[in-house]
């Protein structure tokens, strides 16, 4: 049974919330939902299909956010899943050698160091986000890593029933399942442009956000038009990206479900960051 049972959501780490949430709302002709305000944050909610991107700002001096946001810039800083028994995953977790961190909300996450750079928050089943939807679901979630297979293992030893990855995975070294959506890790060494660029200037981490739409090639042509940056394929049938200078540090491809169903990932030709 998959520890992981769906991506909740993912949080993007930005300089400016109010900055941020308009060039998005611009480009994808989409309205933030959900603006709130915690003790660490300021965030928007983009709804994607049941779950959500959430663009945080930090609010304090210190903490995981302002953490990551001074060492590596915007981007996506944690990931959210939701899993059956929070406490029996921290359990084996702990067992595999990783420590976890509570903040003063009972968020429970595991520490980035232990995930190849992903703080990974572990939230117990709960209600979908509901309203309208940016993009139909999550894909996948591109992990890049300095590592190869030792990487992959931790994930799988972590996260995983069948423990050990398996190494016939593709492009990726290593890949673990949150219910339609999955991690899939990268290599520097499998992929020596683009991974290797962006483990330079950002260090491990989201690589790459996947959604699926139902329309890619109208919503690359409007997301252009808006005046967002799009690289890749923008006919249909390949790999196509808003690139990370317009959505505030997320390199986020969107494909269709036919694309998905033939899947065929070449990321050692993915744009590179920039």
């Amino acid at each position: 049974m998959p520890v992981f049972n769906r991506l909740q959501h993912i949080v993007v780490a930005v300089k400016d919330l109010d900055a941020a949430a308009a060039d998005w709302e611009k480009i994808f002709a989409f309205k933030a939902t959900n603006r709130s305000e915690d003790a660490e944050s300021r965030r928007v909610q983009f709804n994607v299909g049941g779950s959500w991107i959430a663009l945080a700002e930090p609010v304090t001096e210190k903490g995981p956010l302002r953490e990551f946001l001074e060492t590596r810039g915007q981007g996506v800083c944690s990931a959210a899943v939701q899993v059956e028994d929070v406490e029996a995953v921290v359990k084996r977790v702990q067992e595999q050698g990783a420590s976890v961190h509570r903040d003063g909300s009972g968020r429970v996450s595991v520490d980035p160091q232990f995930t190849t750079g992903v703080r990974i928050e572990l939230w117990p089943a709960g209600p979908q986000s509901d309203g309208p939807s940016l993009f139909k679901r999550f894909h996948h979630l591109v992990v890049a890593t300095n590592g190869t297979a030792a990487d992959a293992d931790a994930w799988h030893n972590l996260f995983s029933p069948q423990g050990a990855a398996d190494p016939s995975r593709g492009s990726f070294t290593g890949q673990v399942t949150a219910g339609q959506a999955y991690f899939g890790l990268i290599d520097s060494e499998d992929h020596p442009e683009p991974v290797k660029k962006f483990l330079t200037e950002k260090g491990e981490g989201v690589y790459i956000v996947s959604v699926v739409d139902d329309n890619v090639v109208g919503t690359i042509q409007a997301v252009r038009e808006r005046g967002g940056r799009i690289v890749g394929d923008e006919n249909g049938g390949g790999q196509v990206f808003v690139h990370p200078v317009s959505t505030h540090g997320v390199l986020l491809e969107i494909n269709d479900e036919e694309y998905t169903r033939n899947w065929v990932v070449d990321y050692g030709k993915a744009p590179n960051q920039r």
